[in-house]
């Protein structure tokens, strides 16, 4: 294996757990803060 290959594998697998932990992180956000937002932002207008 070249290094080169070593390093995308690396840097996939990287970005793999980042885009996981950011839709984990997401969805608890838009868990919590959906039911708040949206009562505000039906009784604004």
């Amino acid at each position: 294996m070249k290094l080169t290959e070593i390093r995308q594998e690396k840097f996939m697998d990287m970005m793999d757990a980042h885009e996981k932990k950011y839709k984990a992180l997401l969805n608890e956000c838009m868990a919590k803060g959906m039911s708040s937002k949206y009562k505000a932002f039906h009784t604004e207008f």
